[in-house]
């Protein structure tokens, strides 16, 4: 098992007392990440190292923290979460006695008291590309969301549950380089089915499940330490955001074509334009809800890419389609562009290098009760995921070219980070 601590590497090497009862394999999840081993989830008191995936399990070792755990999978039991790490789990795989990881001391069994389970509500039959007609079992949620979430230093990381489409209400600048952004949440109805308890369900087959996840809460707000002049630029209202929450908190904000997981609700960017130098600059044209597109213009702080990064690649990013290229395709992919916010507050633009994903079908949107203009926004959200941003206009400067003329070109060291993540 490794765990990390603040400038280390902890090591722990013990043996493992078998599990008592196998029941919980049906509930295995994974928490998705480029990184294989693991997502980290700050343990701000510490964790506790047990033999199975109960409270009342042998405990093999208590770690005292700060430290960071990397976590691959958990099952959730009651308002408890156990983690499998990398190690734990290749035990698994192997079949082999594992042990599993609780950490106390974090928002995670209040914020799963709060929430109303997934229950279902209706069936229904879709036709899906390769099955063709299937039974549907259609599933509802309820999540409480903090009504305030606080980027910075102090902020406790962990596995983002689930996201929302946002939209910007406002932004401010508040002194000494701070910001208050406030958003508008709406109900995910593509929402990860993994939250559903029981069993995983099966890829193929009846019953096909899917979820809607509802939030309490209609407005959010959101406050930062650095970055308010990038941002003010980015958050422009009527932009319409995945909102990734991590127990109810806010843990990252992305805008464009949102094709690693639901929702698919958000904001198009078109195919930007790019100045070169020390830095590169970036200009997209973006789509906002009930409101005419504007444009956004940011140097990142990092420049990364969907699936892989790999900076040859992306620096042969655009210019005009080649004798063996197909134009429509070229279309398609300059619409992949993406920029994230995370709580780390630097803004991240995600280059396209793959394509392939379908967007799951939208649930039939149902009177929801909450208002006239509430309940327009949400029928204009599934026009607006459908509806690509307009081209920008031809530069006005020479700094500045498309990426459909030109090749993006080389990706300057400073602006070099880490993989994207989902």
């Amino acid at each position: 098992m490794t765990l990390l601590r603040p400038g280390s590497i902890l090591f722990l090497f013990f043996w493992i007392a078998p599990a008592v009862a196998q029941d919980w394999k049906s509930s295995l999840r994974s928490l998705p990440s480029f990184d294989l081993k693991g997502v980290e989830i700050d343990a701000p008191v510490g964790a506790v190292v047990r033999a199975s995936p109960s409270l009342e399990a042998e405990i093999l070792r208590e770690i005292d923290g700060p430290l960071v755990v990397k976590a691959t999978n958990y099952v959730e039991i009651g308002t408890e979460r156990f983690y499998l790490t990398a190690d734990a789990r290749d035990l698994m795989f192997e079949d082999k006695p594992t042990y599993w990881v609780s950490i106390p001391g974090t928002g995670r069994a209040e914020f799963i008291a709060t929430t109303t389970h997934a229950t279902l509500v209706k069936r229904e039959t879709r036709d899906f590309f390769k099955t063709g007609p299937q039974t549907a079992e259609v599933y509802e949620e309820t999540v409480s969301l903090s009504p305030l979430t606080q980027w910075g230093r102090e902020y406790r990381r962990a596995e983002v549950d689930f996201r929302l489409p946002a939209k910007v209400v406002s932004f401010r600048p508040v002194p000494e380089s701070g910001w208050e952004l406030i958003l508008t949440v709406y109900p995910a109805f593509e929402s990860n089915v993994d939250r559903i308890p029981g069993p995983a369900p099966e890829f193929y087959g009846e019953p096909y499940q899917a979820l809607i996840t509802r939030p309490v809460q209609r407005e959010v707000r959101l406050q930062g330490t650095e970055g308010a002049g990038t941002l003010a630029n980015l958050m422009l209202p009527g932009t319409v955001w995945a909102a990734a929450f991590s127990e109810g908190r806010l843990q990252e904000l992305r805008i464009g074509w949102h094709d690693l997981e639901p929702p698919f609700e958000v904001s198009r960017l078109s195919p930007p334009q790019v100045r070169q130098g020390e830095t590169l600059g970036f200009r997209f044209r973006v789509n906002r809800l009930l409101d005419e597109p504007a444009v956004i213009e940011v140097t990142p702080d990092l420049i990364t890419g969907v699936d892989m990064t790999v900076y040859d690649m992306i620096a042969e990013l655009g210019g005009a389609p080649g004798e063996y290229s197909d134009e429509d395709f070229e279309t398609y992919l300059h619409q992949l562009w993406n920029i994230t916010v995370g709580h780390d507050q630097l803004v991240r633009v995600v280059a396209p290098l793959l394509e392939g994903r379908g967007a799951a079908g939208m649930l039939e949107l149902e009177t929801l009760g909450l208002g006239p203009g509430f309940e327009e926004e949400l029928k204009a959200l599934d026009e607006l995921a459908k509806t690509s941003a307009p081209a920008l206009e031809a530069p006005e400067s020479a700094d500045w070219f498309s990426i459909r003329d030109r090749k993006l070109g080389p990706v300057p060291s400073g602006q070099r980070g880490a993989e994207s993540t989902f």
